[in-house]
């Protein structure tokens, strides 16, 4: 079963590690992966796999309904079909949709950076509940990522072979048509997502800002990620790399 059918709705004190034993198999298996100068090119919620989808039904007294809960929350980075080794060609368009990079959408060329872009909007899936860029359209993926990110990096612009988009170094959209309207009201900003200003949610967040970085190479890599303190809790020293290797994972 996919962790597609998955969303992290729970927030009770514990929803910590439960999130981050559902997000650290695509993290570590594609750091391991870029280590290797591959980039997956199609990260998403449904090439992350249960390896057993056996549930258990619990009764919610809040809810007063029953739930399934997972027996075992092992999981697997699968597909890797489309994966790109840095020195073969890279296709123009890469990735599904919802998950897709702003360097793929301008055709400014890619690298791994797209594969955390990727992974960043999976978390907020897994947070949220939904997908961040519900879109089919370049333009109104650009208007969406404008609205949570703020102005596309004029560099970026420039360099686009997309110009058709853009009218004096700005988005051409309008806020104000039907998909502006559809925009504004499907999408705000990042932080504004927030669920709760505890501190581990703060955290959260502060790591997708740096996944969605607009320019790749500000990007945060997922070798850095792991290191992130949404990631490693303060721990004793010489446990630094423990997160790496904390989660099954075929070899």
């Amino acid at each position: 079963r996919s962790l597609g059918t998955w969303r992290n709705t729970d927030k009770r004190p514990n929803w910590k590690s439960t999130f981050w034993r559902r997000s650290a198999p695509a993290i570590q298996t594609t750091d391991i992966l870029h280590d290797n100068k591959l980039t997956h090119t199609d990260l998403k919620p449904e090439n992350i796999l249960f390896v057993n989808s056996d549930y258990s039904l619990i009764y919610n007294a809040e809810k007063k309904c029953n739930e399934r809960r997972i027996n075992d929350t092992t999981v697997r980075l699968v597909d890797f079909g489309s994966a790109t080794f840095d020195h073969e060609h890279h296709s123009t368009v890469i990735s599904t949709r919802h998950y897709r990079a702003p360097e793929v959408v301008l055709e400014l060329g890619w690298s791994h950076p797209c594969d955390v872009w990727s992974i960043g909007c999976i978390l907020f899936e897994y947070y949220q509940g939904f997908t961040l860029y519900q879109t089919h359209d370049n333009k109104e993926h650009l208007a969406m990522m404008e609205r949570v990110q703020g102005a596309v990096p004029q560099r970026m612009i420039q360099r686009s072979r997309k110009q058709k988009y853009f009218q004096r170094g700005r988005l051409d959209w309008n806020e104000y048509s039907k998909a502006g309207r559809y925009v504004k009201a499907k999408c705000k900003p990042l932080r504004e997502y927030l669920l709760s200003r505890g501190t581990e949610h703060q955290q959260l967040f502060h790591l997708l800002e740096r996944m969605l970085e607009y320019e790749p190479s500000a990007r945060i890599s997922l070798s850095s990620t792991l290191g992130h303190p949404f990631v490693l809790p303060p721990h004793p020293p010489g446990r630094s790399h423990a997160w790496r290797h904390s989660c099954d994972m075929n070899r």
